[in-house]
């Protein structure tokens, strides 16, 4: 957590859950489960909530899950109104999935927030039971950001120093966003960098065939170079039309504002904006 934000931790059990107990979706009281929440000291937002349900006892299962994407996406909205972080603009739905884990299955949604192009040090992840409807987790992160927004390497040589990091003779590109992280990772200090996902029609291996990395925009240093969870073989039919589209890799580079990112102001945090509530208030 950034030092701003001090967290009041609060662990606690389903028969005294003192901040959830009325938000909609949580905790079945018909099945033992032992729940964990971090608070905001100074805004009394709730930044991470865990259901750690009983794994002793059988889960209701459904095929397929008795809740759909979309009512489970209305139920982790409803939630997040409930509790006063609602993603709207600039906060972008980037990730709706479904997952079958054996014992559980769930979907997972993760929104990103987004100035001009520019992938900010922020992000909510709301886990829903995919039979129950429950929400399983809860994640905010929204820190403001603390360095310069020019990058001095560009996303074409950024991607060229990957391919090259890699022994990429030909590469596709499948993502890449211009992003405030953190080196060393979190809570490291922030970086400007570029976020790389690069495939490889070349490849002979699982390992070589996909790479996610992150290039420091200030410097053109290769942060961290890494296969992604979702890299799968690529057979030969594939790869030959993904050699295809090698050509074409300056197609996939992110349509940024630069000169807007440069000139701010950058959103305010979630918790920034409590705060000039709370101050409105008191006035």
């Amino acid at each position: 957590m950034s030092s701003r934000r001090r967290i009041l931790l609060a662990f606690l059990c389903f028969s005294a859950l003192l901040v959830c107990s009325n938000l909609p979706g949580m905790a079945d009281p018909a099945v033992p489960a032992s729940e964990a929440a971090a608070i905001d000291r100074e805004t009394g937002i709730l930044i991470s909530y865990l259901r750690l349900g009983d794994m002793s006892l059988p889960r209701p299962r459904g095929d397929p899950p008795a809740v759909s994407q979309e009512e489970a996406l209305r139920r982790a909205r409803e939630f997040l109104e409930r509790v006063g972080v609602e993603p709207r603009a600039p906060w972008v739905l980037t990730e709706a999935r479904y997952q079958d884990a054996g014992t559980i299955a769930f979907y997972t949604f993760l929104w990103r927030k987004y100035f001009h192009g520019l992938r900010l040090p922020a992000w909510i992840d709301v886990v829903i039971d995919a039979d129950s409807g429950e929400v399983e987790s809860y994640i905010l992160q929204d820190d403001p950001v603390l360095v310069p927004l020019t990058p001095r390497v560009g996303a074409a040589e950024a991607i060229k120093r990957v391919a090259e990091h890699q022994g990429y003779r030909r590469w596709i590109v499948r993502k890449v966003e211009l992003i405030v992280s953190y080196e060393p990772p979190y809570p490291g200090p922030q970086v400007l960098a570029w976020w790389i996902e690069l495939i490889n029609p070349d490849a002979r291996t699982l390992s070589e065939s996909e790479v996610l990395a992150r290039v420091n925009a200030q410097t053109g240093v290769v942060i961290s170079a890494a296969m992604p969870a979702s890299a799968s073989p690529i057979d030969p039919d594939s790869r030959s039309r993904l050699a295809e589209k090698a050509a074409a890799n300056d197609d996939a580079l992110p349509k940024l504002d630069l000169e807007a990112i440069a000139k701010g102001p950058i959103p305010p945090t979630i918790f920034e904006l409590a705060q000039r509530k709370g101050t409105r208030r008191r006035r």
